[in-house]
């Protein structure tokens, strides 16, 4: 994106926090290489897509600096921390055989 470059992804996991399907890339389902093939060749053959994606690709990439991406990156261990530690005690209150709040 931040190259200018029309994009073609899969739909997994961690690029819905930065993916718009028309915005700034295609978005496919994983494991369907005819899909994959598809929107290429439709980001080839439409112009009006392709200078849109790249566009808004572009815009997407500006929005991602390192600092926003060290935040996001640091929300997601803090989330797994508060998991780790809830299941930790969920666990221990069950083997005791005492209520878990």
């Amino acid at each position: 994106m931040a190259s200018g470059t029309a994009v073609v992804m899969t739909d997994c996991g961690g690029v819905r926090d930065y993916v718009v399907d028309g915005y700034n890339s295609l978005v496919v389902p994983p494991g369907d290489p005819e899909a994959v093939a598809n929107a290429t060749i439709e980001i080839l053959r439409n112009d009006r897509l392709r200078d849109r994606l790249i566009r808004g690709g572009v815009e997407t990439a500006r929005q991602w600096t390192w600092d926003r991406v060290v935040d996001k990156f640091e929300e997601a261990i803090r989330g797994r921390q508060a998991l780790n530690t809830a299941m930790h005690h969920l666990i221990n209150a069950s083997a005791l055989g005492t209520p878990y709040p």
